[in-house]
Parts: structure tokens; C-alpha cells; sequence
């Protein structure tokens, strides 16, 4: 399988670092908002008020925003993707191990796959990607940990100094309340480990088949641009070469004081191709131009069953003169 695209943004293509040991990088995380909100819906999309079915949910077992679990959804408000099993192939191989202080537990990756335990379950975790972040000193390693009915995604930053100094994670159950998985840091307990080198490597993949209701969505933003638009509700569609794929927003970053100059927003995203049963991953980009216009890009994307990119499955999206209202920071 050929490697991802990197993708065009300055700040994500940063030349790999040169053999890493602890991967080499000096400095502290910038501070990065994270502003979401929670959009309404109607019940159960207009099947009827499922406070009684959903109520014998199984506990622990992934829910839409009225408590509505994925069986107890029509097709068109689930997500079911076929077990994913091949093979990545990336430039690097790392390994990371140690144990989180808030909801996550020990993790234990060696050779780019392993394990995680996040809020009390223990999903696979591969790393899918690798970004070295001059600015700020870091070397991050992005990884998607998947479960029967959600999918977790993972930021690991490393130091020299401190391993793993810092862990991102979202879920796809974001805006359950109470309990969903937003969108948090947290350091890991001392000790954290982070080995990485260049070393081609081959990452075998085997995750389960995925069936999740719509997750609910980031609101409170708007953004227009050609190929892309924005119900109500905040889901979305994106047309890429002429395919036309809904779009999740599950969570929202402002880096607008992230280095370098003069920043970026972005909304991290899910892509769902219903004909296809595939369901992507990525990162909406907002680029501020002098106009005050922004400059959309997708990038850092990766889809399953495939475990190819939209890239490489769909094309490349990229859109100029587009407009980009972000909420107000709390």
C-alpha cells in the first residue's frame, strides 16, 4: 500500500527529523483551544421516541444523542464498516509506552501498533502518521484506536527529555451526555517512553467491524466553500472529484496563536461513504489569507475498511475564497 500524502500545509510538512533516539525536540506545547458545542436533533431522526427501547441499551455500548444505540437505528443513521485488516506501510517506527492520569490508562505500542486503555476499554491503537513540529519542539505520532461501536483518535507528543510529555484523544461518542470522550489532553505518569527511527517499516492492521450511529457533531461554527456545505444540524457534505461524502465535524481547535504565523483553525473530522461502507478520517483546514478569506484544506486523512487515503480513493479537496465564522472562544 503506498505511503500517505503528507498533504501541502507548511506547518505539517516539516522535513522528517534525522535518526530519532527519544525523538529529538526541545520546548512546550502551545495552548490550544478547543471550542465545541452541542448540536440538537430530533429523536431518533424522526423514528419515534425511543425512551423506552433505548433505555435497555446495553451500559457502555455507544448511543446516538437521544440514547438510541446503533441496532436500534434505520441504515440511513448508522455507520457500518467491514472488519479492516492489511497493512501500512510507513517511513518510521516508533514506540510508546506508559500510563495516562484522567482517562487513559497503560498504553503499549511497539513497532507502530498496540494498545490503549481509554476510559475504561482497551482498544487496538495503530499509528497512522508521523509530523515533526519544529516550532514547538515536538515530534507527534496520530493514531486511530477502533472498537466494535466507536472509534478513538490518539495525538501522541514526544520530547527527549519526557517520552510521551502529552496525550490528545477525542471519541466518536463526543458529545454524549454524560460521558463522552471530548476532546482532552493530559500528561502521562512519569517514566513515559517514546523510541522512534527512521526505519521503513510494515504495520499490520487488523481491526473490527464497525457499526456506530451517526455520531453527534461540533456546532457552532460556519464555513463556506466551493464543494462544501453545512446543514443546520452542523453534518455536512463534501464533494471530492465528484464524489459526494457526508461530513461529522466532531471537534473544533482554534490554532490561531499556534506556530508558525499567523495560524490555522481546523475541525477534525469523519467522512462517511454509505454506497462504499467506508468511513474516513481527517482534518478540515482553515488557512487565513490576507483578504480575510481562508484557503480549505483536507488533509491527515486515512479510511477503513481501505486503509488508504480520500487522496488516494477519492482526490485531493482544496478550496479557495472561502468563508469561515469560528464560535467565540470560551
Amino acid at each position: 500500500m503506498s505511503r500517505r500524502n503528507a498533504g501541502r500545509l507548511a506547518r505539517s510538512a516539516i522535513a522528517l527529523l534525522a535518526m530519532l533516539a527519544g525523538c529529538a525536540a526541545v520546548g512546550s506545547l502551545p495552548e490550544i483551544s478547543e471550542i465545541i458545542g452541542l448540536a440538537e436533533d430530533a429523536d431518533c431522526d424522526g423514528i419515534g421516541d425511543q425512551s423506552d427501547t433505548c433505555s435497555a441499551t446495553a451500559a457502555g455500548a455507544a448511543v446516538d444523542p437521544q440514547g438510541c444505540s446503533a441496532a436500534q437505528l434505520p441504515e440511513s443513521r448508522r455507520i457500518r464498516v467491514p472488519a479492516t485488516h492489511g497493512v501500512i506501510v510507513e517511513p518510521y517506527v516508533a514506540s510508546l509506552s506508559g500510563t495516562g492520569t484522567r482517562l487513559v490508562g497503560p498504553f503499549d505500542v511497539a513497532d507502530n501498533a498496540g494498545t490503549a486503555e481509554i476510559d475504561g476499554l482497551t482498544p487496538d491503537v495503530d499509528l497512522y502518521e508521523r509530523v515533526d513540529w519544529e516550532e514547538i519542539g515536538r515530534v507527534l505520532f496520530r493514531g486511530l484506536a477502533a472498537g466494535n461501536d466507536r472509534l478513538y483518535l490518539v495525538w501522541f507528543y514526544c520530547t527527549p527529555e519526557h517520552g510521551v510529555s502529552t496525550l490528545y484523544y477525542i471519541g466518536t461518542d463526543v458529545y454524549l451526555d454524560p460521558g463522552g470522550t471530548r476532546m482532552v489532553s493530559e500528561a502521562p505518569q512519569g517514566g513515559a517512553q517514546c523510541v522512534c527511527a527512521d526505519t521503513p517499516h510494515d504495520t499490520v492492521v487488523d481491526l473490527p467491524a464497525l457499526d456506530m450511529p451517526w455520531p453527534q457533531i461540533a456546532s457552532g461554527y460556519a464555513v463556506t466553500a466551493a464543494g462544501l456545505s453545512f446543514e443546520d444540524d452542523g453534518s455536512g457534505r463534501i464533494v471530492v472529484d465528484g464524489r459526494e461524502l457526508v461530513v461529522f465535524p466532531i471537534s473544533y481547535v482554534d490554532c490561531t496563536e499556534c506556530p508558525p504565523a499567523p495560524g490555522w483553525l481546523e475541525l477534525h473530522v469523519l467522512l462517511w461513504d454509505a454506497d462504499a461502507g467506508r468511513l474516513c478520517i481527517g482534518t478540515l483546514y482553515g488557512l487565513p489569507q490576507d483578504d480575510g478569506s481562508y484557503t480549505v484544506e483536507l488533509q491527515r486523512t486515512i479510511c477503513l475498511p481501505d486503509l488508504e487515503t480520500v487522496e488516494e480513493l477519492y482526490g485531493e479537496y482544496a478550496a479557495d475564497a472561502a468563508v469561515w465564522t469560528a464560535p467565540a472562544s470560551e
